[in-house]
């Protein structure tokens, strides 16, 4: 295995040297990765460097679900870093909400909303929305109480307290076809996104209808 794969000179001629079977990526390269497109391009570079010479990939320091959204994205197949544990001498579990958003966007099954989820700020229900208000920097915020069961959305640009934006819930095993009959039905506000949920009800995400209505013309094709 070669450790920090991609910083600096004698990283890449260290990696044309012994051929490694493993390529860990250096974590100046994997922070902030869901946002700069240079690393972007310098991962898919080792990544296809990788698939060349039959190596695996394994992210090092991964410390946000955005950033291990976008190697998923990205096939990126193994990850490490304070997302996930601590450095322990033994073997420890995942937290269970980490666990489930991982699973969420990992998943590769074509037919449901998995592909299409995106994270966004929640806040705890026993804060007012009005605290939101000009403190958000995202276009949503969701509500949601101690198990992370979401109770609605907010606009921070137009929080008032108590009040929040109607709109659908869905679990993320649902088909994009079947969310897409249910907002024609539904009483939502037109440009607010759907609220995802696992199986047990805790909140993953939102998809955007740009993304549903995306991902539906691929289906009709």
């Amino acid at each position: 295995a070669v450790d920090d794969a991609g910083a600096g000179y004698s990283g890449l001629q260290q990696i044309l040297e012994l051929r490694p079977s493993i390529l860990k990526l250096d974590r100046a390269i994997v922070h902030g990765v869901a946002t700069d497109e240079a690393k972007v391009a310098l991962v898919e570079m080792i990544g296809l460097f990788a698939s060349r010479v039959d190596a695996w990939v394994v992210a090092e320091g991964v410390e946000s679900l955005a950033d291990a959204k976008r190697l998923s994205d990205m096939r990126v197949p193994l990850a490490q870093g304070f997302l996930f544990a601590r450095p322990s001498p033994d073997f420890e579990d995942i937290d269970p909400d980490i666990s489930a958003q991982l699973a969420a966007f990992c998943d590769q099954s074509g037919d449901t909303m998995h592909r299409l989820v995106e994270t966004v700020v929640t806040i705890p229900m026993e804060q007012t929305t009005a605290h939101v208000w000009g403190n958000s920097k995202s276009q949503w915020v969701v509500v949601v109480d101690h198990e992370r069961r979401p109770h609605g959305l907010v606009n921070p640009e137009a929080a008032i307290a108590g009040e929040l934006v109607p709109t659908l819930t869905v679990i993320v095993s649902s088909s994009p076809s079947d969310v897409a009959q249910r907002i024609s039905t539904a009483r939502n506000d037109p440009g607010a996104p759907i609220i995802v949920t696992d199986d047990a009800g805790r909140f993953l995400g939102i998809v955007t209808l740009r993304r549903l209505l995306g991902k539906l013309s691929t289906l009709d094709s």
